[in-house]
């Protein structure tokens, strides 16, 4: 077992909620390490209705449900492998990063409450917390919040949570739940029900929303020079995004695309529909790289903006 680089962050249990019921969780036999700071490296997180239990290790609260589909664990598995393998922070994740979140700016991200629902290694909670939000919580279903962990855990306004996005383990206050802003990318397709995931997250939200789908391409194992063949190929985008990156990195791409059980391929007018049914507002969809869509919206204005 690793030591301890920082723990829990003590104002993050505000936030937090049963992934069960929903109710408050109360922090027990907290163990914390006065080299980083009395944060919280080890402990039980409480639920104050259903009694629930879960653990703070390794300065992780873990806080997932009880009873996850064989398929979200088949998932989680081949995922978490993936993060503790591919751990590595490449300098080009940050256009990329802007690119998928895309027409967020950097200057968005002051002062804001932000989740990064499946944040892998940490690549993208990085540059939110980097780029000045008040919080930042990376929430991953996997392992991989190990890694994440190592990489942005020593960041004074991040957050590593274990917890599943169709159960999101946060307060849900009358008037909007606790994040300003919330990025998914990468993940929603590789969920059972893509739609069901992205709803649950609706709840913990109080102002705008950004959802990233990735689709995947096939039988290729490394990016094309640009020839006049490369020119005609419908993801010629997509594989000249690639060609700035490693061979390391680009096998990590490939991986990613074929190990997930599960990888759903939605039309415009699906992925929208989304949007539409949740009732969210000023929405924006755009083709990334001819191989994705990227969904930008913004909460009702029921639920006002915060004030503390």
């Amino acid at each position: 077992m690793r030591g301890p680089q920082t723990g829990m962050k003590p104002r993050l249990v505000e936030m937090l909620a049963c992934p069960t019921c929903g109710a408050r969780l109360e922090l027990r036999d907290a163990q914390t390490d006065p080299e980083c700071q009395d944060e919280i490296v080890a402990g039980e997180l409480v639920c104050v209705s259903c009694a629930a239990r879960f653990s703070v290790r390794e300065g992780i609260p873990r806080l997932l449900p009880a009873g996850l589909s064989p398929v979200v664990e088949r998932t989680s598995a081949a995922f978490g492998w993936q993060w503790k393998e591919f751990i590595e922070m490449y300098d080009q994740y940050e256009a990329q990063f802007l690119d998928w979140i895309h027409p967020i700016q950097p200057e968005f991200f002051r002062d804001k409450v932000v989740l990064d629902a499946g944040c892998g290694n940490g690549r993208h909670a990085n540059y939110a917390g980097r780029y000045g939000a008040r919080e930042v919580i990376a929430m991953d279903l996997s392992d991989a919040v190990e890694t994440a962990y190592t990489n942005i855990g020593k960041m004074p306004n991040v957050h590593v949570v274990q917890g599943d996005i169709y159960h999101p383990p946060f307060a849900r206050p009358e008037t909007g739940g606790p994040f300003d802003f919330i990025y998914s990318i990468g993940v929603l397709h590789h969920l059972p029900d893509p739609e069901a995931g992205f709803k649950s997250l609706l709840p913990v939200i109080a102002w705008p929303m950004s959802v990233v789908l990735q689709g995947v391409v096939k039988g290729i194992y490394r990016p094309l020079r640009p020839t006049p063949l490369f020119k005609i190929l419908p993801s010629r985008d997509y594989l000249y995004s690639l060609s700035s990156f490693s061979f390391r990195r680009n096998y990590n791409i490939v991986f990613d695309h074929l190990v997930a059980p599960v990888a759903f391929y939605l039309r415009r007018d699906e992925f929208e529909g989304w949007f539409q049914r949740s009732d969210l507002r000023n929405v924006r969809i755009s083709w990334r790289n001819q191989n994705s869509w990227r969904g930008f919206g913004t909460a009702p204005e029921l639920k006002p903006a915060r004030t503390s």
